[in-house]
């Protein structure tokens, strides 16, 4: 779904600069619409982010990104 994209996403942005995750996430929330790979792409590189990075971070950090999404699941679930 659109808005776990948009989460794995920053949490790829995140492992890239640490400062830009804060960015993504701003111009995320102005987005209007879905979040299609296409539209994901361009608020990275809008925020300066090279798109091999980011598909790079998402491949090779795709473990740690899944792991930190199912535990925030979990921290939900418990509250």
């Amino acid at each position: 779904n659109d808005s776990l994209r948009a989460a794995k996403s920053a949490l790829a942005v995140y492992f890239i600069d640490k400062e830009k995750y804060f960015d993504f996430h701003y111009s995320a929330l102005r987005h209007k619409g879905g979040f299609s790979d296409e539209s994901i792409l361009d608020i990275v590189k809008s925020i300066g982010i090279g798109e091999n990075d980011f598909n790079n971070s998402m491949k090779n950090k795709a473990d740690k990104i899944e792991q930190m999404i199912n535990g925030s699941k979990l921290l939900v679930r418990e509250l």
